[in-house]
């Protein structure tokens, strides 16, 4: 009878291979101002940089500005990556209130300014396919706007009297006026008060 040969294999087990996660890299988001603080109206740009670890690409995609916490519904602007990861936002931003901006000459623009106090200017960076959503804040204060005074007065007996009402002669004189500077909007608002010295005359 003929033998049989068997042959057996012998399998070499395989170690499986460990179930490595790979970590997702984060961008950093850097905000700076070019001026701080600011008196109101006045000219501030904010530069917005997104950045990746050593050996990742530059982000690309979007970064949403906020004025507040990264949850605040008070969006400033939505500002495009530059190829190296950068963009800005300059204050005041041209708003259209009337009209229509495709049609040359027919749109109205109102300057939209940061409001005096102190503001959080938040960058939300939203992401890529290879980077998550992160942020990063800068505080910006504002400071309230200077103004000019003009006093209407007139001489009386070697010293200064000034009025709003009627003058000591019984001649009535023109109210004391308080004008904004030219770049700002709006007449500014509350009280005045006269001194003849260090003494108060009235307001």
């Amino acid at each position: 009878m003929r033998g049989l040969l068997i042959t057996l294999l012998s399998l070499t087990a395989v170690p499986p291979i460990a179930n490595a996660q790979t970590a997702v890299p984060a961008a950093t988001v850097t905000v700076t101002s070019s001026v701080n603080p600011i008196l109101y109206g006045a000219a501030v740009t904010f530069s917005i940089t997104v950045t990746g670890p050593p050996g990742y690409p530059t982000p690309t995609g979007t970064v949403l500005v906020i004025d507040g916490a990264p949850t605040s519904s008070t969006s400033l602007a939505t500002l495009l990556l530059d190829a190296s990861g950068s963009a800005r936002l300059a204050f005041p931003i041209p708003t259209v209130t009337s009209g229509d901006p495709s049609i040359p000459g027919n749109a109205i623009y109102t300057p939209l300014v940061l409001s005096a106090g102190t503001h959080n200017i938040t960058a939300v960076y939203t992401g890529d396919l290879v980077y998550p959503y992160t942020y990063n804040s800068v505080v910006e204060q504002v400071q309230q706007a200077a103004t000019t005074t003009v006093v209407t007065s007139f001489q009386q007996v070697g010293y200064v009297v000034l009025t709003a009402n009627v003058a000591a002669t019984g001649t009535p004189l023109p109210c004391p006026s308080i004008t904004g500077l030219p770049q700002h909007d709006g007449s500014p608002t509350g009280s005045v008060e006269f001194f003849n010295g260090g003494l108060s005359l009235g307001s």
